[in-house]
């Protein structure tokens, strides 16, 4: 059986002071030693990899990035993709709860896109409607 490139991981976030102080109920729930969650009272589904609202940053890294990152060192391709609804975690997720923008940025990055003030690409936006990319490029010392 061929490998599959693409893996998919659900990261569940424990809720908000706000929506405890609310009453909201969890609608998400992972089933312990397994890698599938229940959504509502029933419906089941399975990932390759799944998150509890008690997982860390570095559980997560270690799982599911850090691979990624060794084979970009090799030569490959990688992509991260984070996706959910406004308010999910995606930035906690990627950013690690506090995204710090800099004017300076490392050799082979690059930001695509622009923010607050520039011209905006509708069809990628983020939860504050503005657009952010990151693109990691080889680069040689050649070319600096």
């Amino acid at each position: 059986m061929e490998e599959i490139p693409i893996k998919v991981a659900v990261r569940i976030r424990p809720l908000l002071c706000k929506e405890v102080l609310h009453n909201h109920q969890v609608c998400v729930r992972d089933i312990p030693n397994t890698q599938q969650i229940i959504i509502g009272r029933d419906r089941v589904f399975t990932f390759d990899f799944v998150f509890g609202k008690n997982s860390t940053q570095d559980e997560v890294y270690n799982t599911c990035i850090k691979p990624l990152v060794l084979s970009l060192i090799e030569g490959y391709n990688a992509t991260v993709f984070a996706y959910g609804q406004t308010g999910s975690g995606k930035t906690y997720t990627i950013g690690g709860g506090h995204v710090v923008c800099s004017g300076r940025r490392p050799s082979g990055v690059h930001a695509e896109g622009s923010g607050a003030g520039g011209a905006k690409d509708p069809s990628a936006a983020n939860d504050a409607g503005e657009q952010r990319a990151c693109r990691v490029s080889e680069r040689s010392p050649e070319s600096e």
